[in-house]
């Protein structure tokens, strides 16, 4: 197993924090739309099939839930691991609302 989760988090328009690595969605959902124009209950589901960017032509089967997740349900779930959040955008608002979210997870 491993003890620690890296992940990316965008902000939605509604302002809820989830985790994705692309601001895009077109790789992962087929919808060229990004995050941060969708409310997060607007968010398309991933894929059933995501290809794996760093071995082309293989594909990671989606799991039955195929939902975007929150960084909260993240954090549920996983609260036994350490967790490194990377920021993907460089603004004040989404800089400013995942320091009080990661309080949660202590």
């Amino acid at each position: 197993g491993t003890h620690v989760l890296e992940l990316d988090v965008q902000v939605t328009k509604d302002g809820v924090i989830v985790v994705a690595h692309d601001d895009d969605l077109r790789r992962a959902t087929g919808r060229s739309q990004r995050i941060r124009d969708l409310n997060f209950d607007e968010l398309p589901i991933y894929k059933d099939k995501l290809e794996i960017t760093f071995d082309q032509g293989h594909f990671n089967k989606a799991s039955k839930d195929r939902r975007i997740p929150t960084l909260r349900e993240v954090f549920e779930k996983f609260s036994d691991l350490a967790i490194n959040v990377e920021i993907k955008e460089d603004n004040d608002e989404t800089i400013n609302k995942v320091p009080p979210s990661l309080d949660t997870h202590r």
